[in-house]
């Protein structure tokens, strides 16, 4: 499941990158989990964003904490700010959205004369080893990202040739990806979270023990702590009690 390098002569003949694909709920390949970009890792990072179409990129770390680093400045935090990584530009565009859990910022990669839009996400509401403060800020979250991410999928076509066989699960076209510091204790409960919640859509029973250890599979280690899976369970209720009143209303609008 390692994600690899393609073009490994912009990247010293190496096709290693820390990171992994991982499934979504009936997608092969909807996710990449990463490892905090290094100084020395983020060239290949944004060269890996660019080789697999990624649009969104979902971190949930700080760059400090406890007063040890625990990712790099892989991306221009300021309005006009450019960065060049190895073949790659990033630019800030200055469209930054800042809520009380999150920062959402506008970013474009170029790459040989071509430009892409990639939206840069940052929860910073999530302490390594620990978990959020809620869950309803975590799903809150998820919803901002899931809905920017089909309306960016809609006009795609499949990066992948020939398409996937009818009675095959469909990759991703544009994989998210996702980090913290290791990139599998908080970036394994995100994605434990958000592939039960879209389980959760399509039937009354869900298995997050299963998912769990299908993640693992992937990305070793993913849900690193018992409080994260724990936490897991928590979001999961939440999220089904949303559920429940979301069809309560709708119900009431149909009587009326």
């Amino acid at each position: 499941s390692r994600v690899k390098i393609r073009d490994t002569y912009l990247s010293d003949d190496n096709d290693y990158i820390n990171a992994s694909y991982a499934d979504g709920f009936n997608k092969r390949r909807a996710y990449i989990c990463t490892q905090g970009p290094l100084q020395s890792t983020t060239a290949h990072f944004w060269q890996m964003v660019w080789e697999n179409n990624s649009r969104i990129i979902v971190m949930t770390t700080r760059l400090m904490e406890r007063g040890k680093v625990k990712c790099h400045k892989y991306w221009p935090k300021k309005a006009e700010e450019v960065q060049y990584w190895g073949s790659f530009q990033v630019k800030n565009t200055g469209e930054t959205i800042t809520e009380d859990h999150f920062i959402r910022q506008k970013l474009e990669l170029s790459y040989e004369g071509v430009t892409r839009t990639v939206y840069h996400f940052k929860f910073t509401q999530w302490p390594d080893f620990g978990i959020p403060k809620s869950p309803k800020m975590l799903l809150d979250f998820q919803k901002s990202i899931e809905s920017l991410h089909a309306e960016i999928k809609a006009p795609m076509k499949s990066i992948y040739d020939p398409p996937t066989p009818p009675d095959e699960d469909a990759f991703e076209i544009s994989p998210i990806v996702i980090h913290c510091s290791a990139g599998i204790g908080r970036t394994g409960t995100y994605l434990a979270i958000a592939i039960c919640r879209e389980w959760l859509k399509r039937c009354a029973s869900i298995d997050l023990t299963e998912t769990v250890r299908r993640l693992r599979s992937q990305r070793a280690f993913a849900v690193q702590t018992p409080e994260q899976y724990q936490f897991c369970l928590l979001a999961l209720k939440e999220e089904l009690k949303r559920m429940n009143q979301s069809e309560k209303t709708v119900e009431k609008t149909n009587q009326c």
